[in-house]
């Protein structure tokens, strides 16, 4: 399904995990001349992703998506688009189905204890996203990693290994590397976002391991005492295979790995329950 005709080749959509890079790759990506980079995050394909309750069912608003690319300032020679919203990753096989063949869906990944110690600009007395999060939306993408329209791609290599990643994003989206994207801050038309500290810059290595730092380790040691996020970690090469979680046998551990496997509508119906119960006896005891 195609939203808007005028584009010749696959949209991109991007996701993954906050604060793992997804407004970095888009900021490249949109270097490149036939690329038009939606500038915010449009959630459009991923509703209900920022709410209290995620509803993995909620129909994807298409509808919005085309509006924006209607009053776009869409340069000549444009041939595709790109969206990037994090939380895509939640949503990534209700989107190849919507959309069929006309997508390439690029997730981003990112070691989840640099991500838990990231500081957002919009709150610096705070940590950014939880472990509970990292760990929800990088699970979220595993069952789509053979798929052939999603490339997975590590924040690490994009930043240490630059063209060899480049060249390898440029294979999957049918692009070439051209010396515009070699040079994308040069270019790039995304020089500001909200997720940044400074304006656009080139890409370096400064927060890699940052979580070995003194101040980190009591939220660092949290997140190995969870074996979900151990073999999380273990997957995407952060840790060695015989890296096991420490504590991973104490009852709060326990309780959010169970948690994790209870599906989400059963959550709310449990949610609903309790409510209810608790309204109810609040209500018995003021009569």
């Amino acid at each position: 399904m195609k939203i808007d005709d005028r584009f010749e080749k696959p949209p991109i959509i991007i996701g993954g995990c906050g604060r793992s890079g997804t407004s970095l790759l888009l900021s490249v990506l949109s270097a490149r001349p036939n690329i038009f980079a939606i500038p915010h995050e449009t959630k459009a394909f991923c509703p209900s992703a920022y709410s209290k309750n995620v509803n993995l069912n909620a129909p994807l608003k298409l509808a919005r998506v085309a509006e924006i690319l209607r009053a776009a300032d869409i340069k000549k020679g444009v041939a595709r688009w790109c969206e990037k919203t994090p939380k895509n990753v939640l949503f990534i096989g209700r989107i190849l189905a919507a959309l069929d063949e006309d997508v390439r869906f690029i997730n981003i990944v990112r070691d989840g204890r640099d991500v838990i110690t990231s500081r957002h600009p919009k709150s610096h007395d705070q940590f950014y996203v939880g472990a509970e999060r990292w760990i929800t939306d990088v699970r979220a993408g595993l069952p789509f990693e053979t798929h052939r329209q999603v490339l997975v791609i590590r924040y690490e290599d994009l930043v240490l290994k630059f063209q060899e990643t480049l060249e390898r994003i440029c294979g999957f989206i049918e692009e070439t590397v051209d010396e515009r994207l070699l040079d994308w801050h040069s270019h790039t038309t995304i020089r500001h976002h909200p997720a940044w500290f400074d304006d656009v810059r080139q890409v370096h290595g400064h927060s890699i391991g940052r979580w070995q730092r003194p101040e980190y380790r009591d939220l660092v040691s949290r997140m190995m005492s969870d074996r979900d996020a151990i073999s999380l970690l273990k997957h995407y090469g952060y840790v060695s295979s015989d890296t096991k979680a420490v504590g991973a046998w104490k009852p709060r551990a326990v309780v959010r790995r169970c948690g994790r496997r209870i599906p989400a509508n059963l959550k709310r119906a449990f949610e609903r329950c309790f409510s209810f119960a608790t309204e109810s006896g609040e209500a018995k005891r003021s009569t």
